[in-house]
């Protein structure tokens, strides 16, 4: 197996903690709190995440893409991104506070809630910068351990605060909130390993290299957020929180295709931005692709029978919602890996101009369908987006690259032979 065909298998493995840990807790969440509840931990959660999102001004992006290519030292781009992050993080964290209520539907407790999980904002953006530059060194197996700690540890302390008949929304909410915080510890060693000095520039140097990619990737991290932070966000003022509460458990269930693809997105981000392969990168969106769809085939099969048993009845309208979800999700991979060539070629503009595009025909259906038709409106929302930046991306790529639409579709027999997914010829070690 070659390198980067470990990478992905462990970026997979670590990637798969997430869902299945949310797999684990969403049942919790769901019998111990029940539709109401659980719907107002998701609407107390959402602004975080929506937030968090938000303010990273591609920073992260732009610590993984400098980082992998040698041009920034990894201390270097930390030392730049996390002051920015740190003064971004504490405004949004004072914004959120100021519309806490507004965001709750005037439900005055779950303000406090919102307002109290806006100040972890910023050790969530540190962790985000850190798990960034782990990237841009290809250190997978302490990014899998990190993942292992959040979600693993997430699931952990729900669990036992049930069982104990201890949990409650507050203490549901501030579990999932400072979660993050828990796992960036892990990071320590990442930064004891860090070369101090390694390609040239000063601190000046590096703030302009970090800004010049941050900026050009901020309006497609912004739409990206949209695509997925949004819509929860908004669902409780337009549908009210039991819809919010469906809509969660569907999501939480429809994730787990996306394990194979985040891990390989995130893992040919790192290795394109170093060494630029057009016909790997043709490989990796044909397997990827056949993955997903089988993944989601199989899991829309069983969704009728799993959702009822592990959610409880009430939770039985989630089963459709999810199936859209699916369907989304497999149509929009090619698009997804064409998004991240363009990323990794150094042209993320133009993977914002369709995240753009898919925000606002994705904002525009969410308002348009939501008050009507609750948790399946936005399930919809969802896939009219992926749809239209699955297109942009694929339109962009084939203008600005030697890559053809056509080698990103269609499994061939030297893709079923060729397991390794093999996006870059890269021999750099991991630190």
């Amino acid at each position: 197996m070659t390198r980067t065909g470990r990478d992905v298998l462990v970026t997979v493995l670590g990637n798969g903690v997430a869902p299945l840990a949310a797999l684990g807790t969403a049942p919790v969440l769901a019998t111990s709190l029940e539709v109401t509840g659980r719907g107002a931990t998701a609407a107390a959660t959402a602004p975080l995440l929506l937030a968090t999102a938000l303010t990273s001004l591609g920073l992260p992006a732009a610590v993984t893409h400098v980082v992998a290519r040698g041009s920034v030292t990894a201390r270097r781009a930390l030392a730049t991104a996390t002051p920015v992050a740190v003064v971004i993080g504490l405004l949004a964290a004072a914004v959120v506070g100021l519309v806490r209520n507004d965001l709750a539907g005037s439900d005055r407790q779950l303000g406090d809630l919102i307002g109290l999980t806006s100040l972890t904002l910023v050790p969530n953006l540190a962790a985000a910068l850190l798990q960034a530059a782990a990237a841009g060194l290809r250190a997978w197996t302490l990014v899998a351990l990190e993942r292992t700690v959040t979600h693993g540890g997430r699931f952990v302390v729900i669990a036992a605060l049930a069982w104990t008949d201890a949990l409650t929304v507050p203490a549901a909410v501030l579990t999932i909130a400072l979660s993050p915080a828990l796992g960036a510890l892990v990071y320590v060693r990442l930064l004891g390993r860090c070369p101090r000095s390694r390609a040239g520039g000063g601190r000046g140097g590096t703030t302009g290299v970090l800004l010049s990619y941050g900026v050009r990737v901020w309006l497609g991290s912004l739409a990206g957020t949209v695509l997925v932070r949004l819509d929860q966000t908004l669902l409780t003022p337009l549908a009210g929180t039991a819809a919010l509460g469906i809509y969660a458990v569907a999501v939480s269930v429809s994730d787990l295709p996306t394990v194979v693809s985040n891990a390989v997105r995130e893992v040919t981000f790192s290795s394109q931005s170093a060494d630029n392969d057009p016909t790997s990168l043709g490989r990796v969106a044909r397997v990827t692709t056949c993955a997903t769809l089988l993944t989601c085939a199989a899991l829309a099969a069983v969704l009728p029978f799993a959702v009822p048993a592990l959610f409880g009845i009430d939770f039985s309208d989630a089963v459709p919602v999810a199936a859209v979800l699916l369907i989304g999700i497999a149509g929009s991979t090619p698009g997804s890996i064409a998004g991240v060539g363009l990323a990794a070629a150094g042209r993320p503009g133009l993977r914002s101009l369709s995240l753009g595009g898919a925000a606002v025909s994705s904002v525009v259906t969410l308002l348009v369908l939501a008050p009507g038709s609750g948790a399946m409106g936005a399930a919809v929302a969802t896939v009219v987006g992926n749809a239209v930046s699955s297109l942009g991306n694929l339109v962009a790529l084939r203008w600005t690259t030697d890559v053809p639409i056509r080698s990103l579709f269609g499994l061939r027999r030297g893709d079923l032979v060729s397991v390794r997914i093999s996006t870059t010829r890269t021999r750099r070690k991991a630190p």
